[in-house]
């Protein structure tokens, strides 16, 4: 009996220890604010925004390209973003799922100070990189590593994509964990 206890005490600790929490709060998009909003994320450089229920992963955030850019001759970009106050320095793993015509997106980990943006551990992926999601048909998921730097204040993750005016782009299942955990 004291053996049985024991590998279920030892199972439970191993299993507690591996469950890590998703750093990322309302990843799934199910929660909206009294006025309608996205809870916990801000978007812009967007078109019209909704999100359509029970998708792949979970709720899909769906957004569409209108920011246009100077630099790019008419090329548009669309941009989520989410606030980390409690997120320590360190490594670690994003991943995201999507679909649409998407040229590129950038990834990173900013700082304001001063008024001034401050991009930490950014990436940039262009789409000959993207790996299809072998689970879901017509869908990419997009895993890559950020660092959270010692100095860093008021930091927040940051996802645009880049492609056509009115490109539509569908996010779903946004990962944040320390890496290795």
């Amino acid at each position: 009996m004291k053996k049985k206890m024991y590998l279920f005490v030892l199972t439970m600790a191993v299993f507690t220890l591996t469950a890590q929490e998703n750093l990322i709060s309302n990843a799934d998009f199910a929660k909206l604010t009294d006025k309608g909003q996205l809870a916990s994320w801000s978007i812009y450089g967007v078109g019209k925004w909704t999100v359509e229920k029970n998708g792949v992963r979970g709720n899909i955030l769906k957004i569409t390209l209108v920011q246009k850019l100077k630099e790019s001759g008419g090329e548009c970009r669309g941009t989520i973003y989410q606030k980390l106050p409690e997120l320590k320095p360190g490594k670690y793993e994003m991943s995201v799922c999507y679909r649409g015509n998407i040229r590129a997106f950038w990834v990173s980990l900013a700082t304001h100070k001063d008024g001034k943006t401050n991009r930490l551990g950014s990436s940039w992926v262009e789409k000959q990189k993207f790996k299809p999601d072998a689970k879901n048909p017509g869908w990419f998921k997009l895993y890559m590593s950020l660092t959270a730097p010692q100095e860093m204040k008021e930091c927040m993750l940051e996802i645009a994509g880049f492609g056509p005016e009115n490109t539509p782009l569908e996010l779903t299942g946004i990962e944040l964990y320390p890496e290795g955990e």
